[in-house]
């Protein structure tokens, strides 16, 4: 088990323009689903993108959790996402 606290603060530490949302989807300090809104994105690819958090995340992602989900956006791409400037 990892607590949430952990897991945003080593996302932080990694992507420290990012807007960072981290939820404990079953309660039980194992499942977790994160949305990342970094520049560090910018021109990576999807996959390049989440191996930077699966860097950040380091051993904990496979011994610490039983799910990861993860959602990763430039903050252009989360704007358009929302609707935002439209």
């Amino acid at each position: 088990m990892i607590a949430r606290e952990d897991v945003h603060l080593r996302l932080s530490r990694e992507f420290p323009d990012a807007e960072i949302s981290v939820r404990d989807v079953s309660g039980s300090q194992d499942c977790y689903q994160a949305r990342i809104v970094s520049q560090l994105f910018e021109g990576k690819s999807l996959f390049e993108q989440h191996q930077l958090v699966y860097r950040a995340l380091g051993d904990a992602l496979y011994s610490a959790m039983a799910s990861f989900s993860l959602q990763t956006y430039t903050p252009l791409g989360w704007q358009r996402l929302r609707g935002v400037g439209k």
